[in-house]
């Protein structure tokens, strides 16, 4: 693959500018860029990857979401694939409940003792969630104790893209690493936990750091979403060094 292969360049004119005006950073990018893409990861997976750190609701960068939805496909993903991609990483929207409601407990305490009938329920649901998971974390059992009809409602949203979705069980947490690892997320325990899943499933420590590095380089949208309001608002000042387009 050619370098622009390798990195999260797409077809915008913004990179065209950006070698205009620092030919010398675009260098630099590619290389941090195109590293974990020539990695241990297999292609489609890479752009998998890449596309869930774009997609993510923290991010949402369209030209990101477009670009690697387009070289997923090139790779050999389906629709599917790309779908079970994207319903996963909706779900992380939970946690505003997994952060909020450790809080809420801190400040108002848990509900008194349950009825045996919701003790039933919510063993239930555990049950549910280790086996389709196969991991079951402290932090919801306080959802479970407050308000264990909305986690039967997010167990049954977030497991349907694990029952239906295609995708491979090691990818699926790479997947959700890269959401979770993204610099505009950077949701320490489900980190922990996905990685960890990811290594049980066979993974290597460089598969995940691969996928680590390929969200890092997400920062690259700063440049990107900028410049061409730099160059805009320099133009209307008549500031630009003759040797860039104006």
């Amino acid at each position: 693959m050619s370098v622009d292969d390798r990195t999260m360049r797409g077809d915008d004119p913004v990179w065209d500018r950006l070698a205009e005006i620092d030919p010398e950073f675009l260098d630099r990018y590619d290389e941090i860029a195109s590293h974990p893409m020539d990695g241990p990861l297999d292609e489609k997976t890479a752009e998998l990857v890449a596309l869930a750190s774009h997609a993510a609701c923290t991010t949402l960068y369209e030209p990101g979401i477009r670009r690697h939805v387009g070289r997923a496909f090139d790779a050999g993903a389906t629709v599917d694939e790309v779908m079970d991609v994207i319903e996963m990483i909706s779900a992380i929207g939970v946690h505003a409940v997994t952060e909020g409601v450790p809080v809420l407990v801190d400040e108002a305490g848990l509900p008194e003792d349950a009825v045996e009938a919701e003790l039933e329920k919510q063993e239930q649901l555990r049950d549910e969630f280790e086996a389709e998971r196969g991991y079951w974390d402290e932090l919801w059992d306080q959802v479970l104790r407050i308000d264990h009809e909305y986690f039967e409602h997010y167990l049954n949203y977030s497991a349907h893209p694990f029952k239906s979705g295609p995708l491979d069980p090691m990818v699926r947490e790479f997947v959700i690493i890269a959401a979770d690892a993204s610099t505009n997320h950077l949701y320490l325990p489900g980190l922990r936990i996905h990685i960890r899943n990811a290594l049980g499933h066979g993974a290597t420590r460089e598969q995940v750091m691969a996928v680590i590095e390929i969200a890092s380089v997400i920062g690259i949208n700063t440049v990107t979403e900028s410049l061409p309001i730099v160059l805009e608002e320099a133009a209307a000042r008549d500031m630009l060094p003759d040797d860039v387009e104006k």
